[in-house]
């Protein structure tokens, strides 16, 4: 037992204790002419296989053209505030940075995807999306830049937060237009005034996106999926679901037998 632990505290003498900071912010969907609650969270690798929560630090939050905020992290790393995004829906840039009293700097970017409430919106299950360039994925992505032309297009994926930026690549690659890229189900957080103040208090349970994304963009009324699991989800939120598949009848009232037949028949 002695050689590990003597291992270990000759490692932590040599090299410090890590320090190493991973700050991780997902895509947002915000609607124009309000606030967007923004959430990150920081974590710093202070034995060398963990990242743990760093708590009490400040966290530099910015969207492209709008005026700088800043949260302090809680104990489990989050912090977050509001970004005014202005009335003019598109997709914006969004910056997190941090810097510790030792001048270590650690950044983070991701998508702020301002769109117009009442405008048409469409949610899609990513991991349901043909990427083989096969013909079907080739009407896929006809049929996706279509619907991209007419309203946002939001993405929603089980695949963690931290492959965001492979995922964007992938649909780029793939030749899909490109939207927000959300988690089905994320931390619950709320905004809570404090004077003149905002701030996201973010809690320890997972909800589901879409009924506070359908709450601030009525527009979001539709989602397009292959899976049974996605299908219920859409229809728990009260949306429609646009099922593709020889089995869609079984999920979904709305359904099309393959992704050219989404191409040849547009949702109307």
């Amino acid at each position: 037992m002695k050689g590990p632990a003597n291992i270990l505290l000759l490692l932590l003498a040599a090299g410090g204790c890590g320090g190493q900071y991973a700050l991780t912010v997902g895509d947002h969907v915000a609607a124009a002419g309000g606030d967007a609650p923004v959430v990150a969270r920081l974590q710093r690798n202070d034995f060398f296989v963990l990242d743990l929560p760093a708590s009490g630090a400040w966290l530099r939050f910015e969207a492209e053209g709008r005026p700088l905020r800043a949260a302090c992290t809680d104990k489990q790393g989050y912090a977050g505030t509001t970004l005014p995004v202005g009335g003019k829906p598109g997709c914006y840039r969004l910056r997190l940075g941090h810097i510790d009293i030792e001048g270590q700097e650690v950044s983070a970017e991701a998508r702020l995807l301002v769109l117009d409430p009442e405008a048409p919106a469409f949610a899609v299950a990513l991991d349901d999306l043909p990427m083989d360039g096969s013909y079907q994925a080739k009407s896929a992505q006809v049929a996706l830049a279509r619907l991209c032309r007419e309203g946002g297009l939001i993405y929603l994926t089980g695949r963690p937060i931290p492959q965001q930026r492979a995922l964007h690549e992938k649909l780029a690659k793939a030749g899909y237009p490109d939207g927000a890229i959300l988690p089905w189900r994320r931390q619950r957080w709320h905004v809570v005034q404090e004077g003149k103040l905002y701030r996201v208090v973010v809690e320890d349970r997972l909800v589901s996106q879409l009924p506070e994304l359908r709450e601030s963009l009525p527009g979001l009324a539709v989602g397009i999926c292959r899976s049974p699991a996605a299908a219920k989800a859409f229809l728990s939120a009260g949306m429609r679901a646009v099922v593709v598949g020889k089995e869609a009848a079984k999920y979904a009232a709305d359904g099309r037998n393959s992704w050219d037949d989404l191409r040849k028949n547009a949702i109307q």
